[in-house]
């Protein structure tokens, strides 16, 4: 596994954490007609949850269904501004090849996202560029597009149907990306209809043909309103291969502030 260019995908865990966005606000008790409202009523469900903290566990699991494992921890601030996503950053705690390895992302609506990469193994904290969004986190079937955050500004939206999914009403929404660098021509999501939350995606490649397949498993409900995933498995329909993401131990109110997530001080919290 390549350090160098794994770590220049940095990550935010989960595509259905908060965006901040000037959408409309959506009456969440009348039925939504177009994939534009279906996404509105998604972010104002989710935004207002000001920071948290978890751990992740990524198992990698090749065609053969050998398992390797790497140990994360996550931390994530809303920030507000015209143009404000989140803040994030990840720490890798195990194996220790990658042990003090952080990565800090400053998110954006509209413009490209601020990536960090500190090295322990060089002292190093250096600037990455972020076109390059299709290539794979950690040789894991995740993609940075695929597990960084869902601005609203970066989509176009189709409302396709609506239909049960494993038991639950879910609105099926075609999604097609607009920033230049997508590795995928259009992605197909169910959205559970009572809280907005993401079941399965569907990611097609730039040929039009099904890549992989994420399903979302055991959400659970924090502060009363927030919903949060356990578990996440990512199929490689063409390669065979697999990822799951475990996540644990859900906090919030940690009192984060901006200082926290300085690119300066990405080596003190990368420790």
């Amino acid at each position: 596994m390549n350090i160098a260019k794994t770590f220049k995908l940095a990550i935010i865990l989960i595509a259905a954490l908060a965006t901040q966005v000037d959408a409309v606000e959506i009456d969440p008790n009348r039925e939504v007609t177009t994939g534009d409202e279906v996404l509105a009523l998604w972010n104002q469900r989710h935004r207002g949850y000001g920071d948290s903290r978890a751990g992740m566990v990524f198992t990698l699991i090749s065609a053969q269904g050998e398992r390797s494992q790497l140990k994360t921890t996550l931390r994530n601030l809303e920030y507000h501004g015209e143009d404000a996503g989140e803040k994030a950053l990840i720490t890798i705690h195990s194996p220790a090849a990658y042990e003090g390895i952080g990565l800090l992302i400053h998110s954006h609506i509209r413009s490209s996202d601020d990536i960090w990469l500190y090295m322990p193994s060089v002292k190093r904290t250096k600037r990455i560029a972020t076109e390059n969004k299709s290539g794979p986190f950690v040789g894991s079937e995740f993609a940075y597009e695929d597990i960084g955050n869902q601005e609203l500004h970066k989509f176009t939206y189709k409302l396709l149907r609506k239909e049960d999914y494993n038991g639950i009403s879910c609105h099926v929404v075609e999604q097609y990306p607009t920033y230049p660098h997508s590795g995928y021509i259009k992605q197909i999501v169910w959205y559970a209809v009572d809280n907005s939350q993401q079941q399965k995606i569907e990611y097609y490649d730039r040929k039009g043909e099904l890549l992989k397949t994420l399903v979302f498993h055991g959400y659970q409900k924090y502060l009363n309103r927030y919903w949060r995933p356990d578990t996440m498995e990512m199929e490689n329909h063409q390669t065979g291969k697999g990822t799951r993401i475990d996540v644990t131990n859900w906090q919030f109110n940690n009192k984060f502030s901006d200082a926290d997530f300085e690119s300066e001080r990405l080596q003190q919290r990368s420790r």
